[in-house]
């Protein structure tokens, strides 16, 4: 009962984005191969918690599930996390209707995934501009190691090998931060060796 539907059924069977028109391909086309991109991460959350694979907890959470004491998402809607450390904040008014999307961030240290921008949440709401529709409001939770693989066109379920890791900030692990405790470091795979080509202070 509305969990499942038949793509074939009926007689329109147009669902492919290509039908929708060259805009809605320059959209969904960027977002189809972050997705493969992000099919490490992907496949690491949803081993990384034995309760949560055994309790059957879905990648999409409301934010409540992993920040109860924050009375601000109790009755939060249009902002979610994506495993443990990623948080979508869409933007679900209309473009034309609004200029500026109010996100609230829980306590401790995020950064947006397209710009790197770093951000101190105390438990507060932050104004952002409203989103464009080629890139939707997405945060990192600062610590996170994100594994990216090699940018791919052909669109099959298998990861293809990693090209780079973003590391948001420090704890422990590989690439660790050392005395700079504010860094983002961007670790690439040249040619089978690791290497960090970039650090940052945002």
């Amino acid at each position: 009962m509305g969990t499942t539907d038949s793509p074939g059924a009926g007689d329109e069977n147009a669902l492919e984005t290509c039908f929708f028109g060259q805009e809605a391909v320059d959209i969904v086309g960027p977002f189809m191969r972050q997705r493969y991109r992000l099919l490490p991460y992907i496949i690491q959350q949803a081993h990384a918690s034995p309760q949560a694979s055994k309790a059957g907890l879905p990648m999409v959470r409301s934010l409540i599930r992993e920040y109860l004491s924050d009375r601000n998402v109790w009755n939060l809607e249009g902002l979610y996390t994506f495993g443990f450390d990623l948080l979508l904040a869409p933007t679900l008014q209309p473009l034309e209707e609004t200029n500026t999307h109010s996100i609230h961030l829980p306590e401790g240290v995020w950064y947006g995934f397209w710009d790197k921008k770093k951000y101190e949440s105390r438990g507060q709401w932050f104004e952002f501009p409203a989103a464009i529709l080629s890139q939707n409001h997405v945060f990192v939770k600062g610590g996170t190691h994100d594994v990216l693989a090699q940018p791919r066109w052909r669109e099959y379920n298998e990861v293809d090998a990693i090209d780079k890791v973003d590391v948001y900030g420090c704890r422990d692990g590989p690439w660790a931060c050392g005395d700079d405790q504010n860094g983002l470091v961007e670790v690439v795979n040249d040619a089978g060796r690791w290497r960090v080509i970039n650090r940052a202070n945002v």
